[in-house]
């Protein structure tokens, strides 16, 4: 009997969510973990600590004898998620791309990487994995099965206090062109999660910020992260929400790595 082969994955990026990532691939018994890309000290170290050959470029990797990668998982800070997937695709010959969310921080560019990877073939998927955990296949079979009867509104909240170092330690998170900030990182689930729920896109959105309470001392005025909104939403299907988001607030709810 033919045994298939895992497939063969590089990870790009060794930060904060890129130990997870490492851990599910080496346990994995369809994927294999070959290569962690990343010109920084953490990727080195992960790496080293997986025994898993580093390279600090994707070019540097393909230029090697290493095994090519079939697939690859981008997981650096957000503002680099288009640049690093065009350059896989320019350069590679990927047969699949994950890209952390948000997928990308402008609607341009996103526009740009999607139809790139439709000239090559390869199709991207965002990592929005919420929509596979039990308790939200649950809501959605409530949902689908109509116990819940006919949607018409709906109302949601994310809200936590992020503290100092979580800036201090990634100072993109500070800056807006960088990618930071509670609308890329958190609420980009959540919006993840209600398209999947209501099956409908949201077509429109009213949002009020809320005060900038948060110094910052050391980053531009108008490049500074939001803190948070009270958002008024519309679906295409004709439901409407609110949404309330902070990351500089007490929350109701016990959100473990929420802040990931």
């Amino acid at each position: 009997m033919n045994i298939p082969s895992r497939v063969a994955v590089a990870l790009i990026g060794g930060g904060t969510i890129a130990p997870l990532h490492a851990k599910y691939l080496v346990s994995s018994p369809s994927c294999e973990l070959i290569a962690i890309i990343d010109p920084f000290s953490p990727g080195k170290e992960l790496a080293k600590s997986l025994s898993v050959n580093h390279y600090p470029t994707v070019a540097a990797l393909l230029s090697s004898k290493s095994r090519v990668p079939e697939a690859y998982i981008i997981c650096a800070p957000s503002s680099l998620h288009v640049p690093l997937a065009k350059e896989v695709l320019y350069l590679a010959a990927p047969k699949a791309l994950l890209i952390e969310k948000p997928f990308s921080t402008t609607s341009s560019s996103g526009a740009e990487l999607l139809h790139l990877a439709e000239d090559r073939a390869c199709p991207i998927i965002v990592g929005h994995h919420r929509r596979f955990h039990p308790a939200l296949a649950a809501a959605k079979e409530a949902v689908i099965s109509g116990k819940l009867g006919d949607i018409s509104a709906l109302s949601g909240m994310w809200t936590a206090k992020k503290n100092d170092s979580y800036f201090s330690t990634a100072k993109w998170r500070s800056s807006r062109s960088g990618g930071g900030g509670p609308v890329w990182t958190n609420l980009v689930h959540d919006i993840d999660t209600l398209h999947f729920l209501i099956d409908s896109r949201i077509i429109q959105v009213t949002a009020i910020p809320t005060q900038r309470r948060r110094l910052h001392k050391d980053m531009k005025k108008d490049d500074l992260v939001e803190e948070g909104a009270a958002i008024l939403l519309r679906f295409a299907n004709g439901v409407v929400g609110t949404f309330l988001l902070c990351d500089n607030v007490a929350s109701p709810f016990k959100i473990g790595r929420a802040h990931v």
